[in-house]
């Protein structure tokens, strides 16, 4: 082992790769976008839940003066443990911080540029627009990202104009028309981890379905990855795409909707081993809806 200030031949290639900040015993490894901006005792401390995947990681957002310096995890032994991916840790700081509108933007015209303007210009293009509008042409959309309140907000809005379109869709390269019954959002169980995250490290066999846990929820992929090491989980399956990395052995069973009836209609050989299991988990991922 050497320690030194360089990587000679590889980097840490990791989605949970900024924990090492958290778990250095002696401060000696930082996190560059928070070096020299803040000392723990300035900022103050609101506890939140992390939205950048499903997991919903407890985490806590520190501030000083109204800016946001950095994201930490929060122990939750059900959810994330103490850990917190990197994507949760790093992509708020620049989307709240460096990459935030701070004023009003308007387009004069088609062909300009994006102005900055005052609150009351802004409102009244706003309502110029929607005088010369047809409202069943009008349509809101709403991003994955967008709290419920502001939701609500912008459909009273386009009911008080006399729209009813409001469009709610956060995965882009999915299309909502060909989206199959019973994998919408309209039923809590559609889409609820049922099964608790933290019981996966008592089952003993595990289903993905069209997910790559290591990217669409990589402390997922570490409670498998987990309960792997230790051999708690003596099986673990995949239907989806050829040769992911996981970072733990399991079985490719194809990648196709006929792989998936003869699992659902129990003609597969995995069934004889999925009703042997005493407490299987199955995941499903954003993939089953390509």
């Amino acid at each position: 082992m050497q320690i030194g200030t360089y990587l000679q031949n590889t980097a840490l290639l990791s989605e949970l790769s900024g924990n090492i900040v958290d778990i250095c015993p002696v401060g000696a490894l930082t996190s560059k976008p928070y070096t020299f901006t803040g000392r723990p005792w300035e900022l103050r401390r609101f506890d939140s839940v992390d939205v950048m995947d499903a997991v919903g990681s407890n985490i806590s957002v520190c501030q000083r003066s109204g800016d946001l310096l950095r994201i930490i995890p929060r122990l939750n032994e059900e959810v994330n443990e103490e850990w917190l991916a990197d994507k949760s840790r790093h992509a708020p700081i620049d989307g709240l911080k460096r990459q935030r509108l701070t004023v009003p933007l308007v387009r004069p015209s088609s062909d300009s540029h994006l102005q900055e303007c005052d609150w009351e210009d802004a409102l009244i293009s706003v309502g110029q627009a929607f005088n010369h509008v047809d409202p069943r042409r009008m349509v809101a959309i709403v991003g994955p990202h967008t709290d419920a309140e502001t939701m609500v907000a912008v459909k009273d809005l386009l009911n008080r104009v006399g729209s009813e379109n409001v469009f709610v869709h956060s995965d882009p390269d999915v299309d909502p028309s060909a989206t199959p019954r019973g994998a919408d959002i309209d039923f809590r169980h559609n889409y609820l981890f049922n099964t608790g995250i933290a019981d996966i490290e008592s089952s003993d066999f595990v289903l993905l379905v069209g997910t790559n846990p290591r990217l669409e929820a990589p402390l997922v992929n570490a409670r498998i990855r987990k309960s792997w090491r230790n051999s708690w989980i003596d099986d673990i399956a995949l239907i989806g795409p050829k040769g992911l990395d996981l970072l733990y052995d399991y079985e490719w069973l194809g990648d196709d909707m006929k792989t998936l009836k003869a699992v659902a209609d129990g003609s597969h050989a995995i069934n004889k081993r999925l009703s042997a299991a005493k407490k299987p988990v199955v995941i499903l991922g954003q993939q089953i809806l390509r």
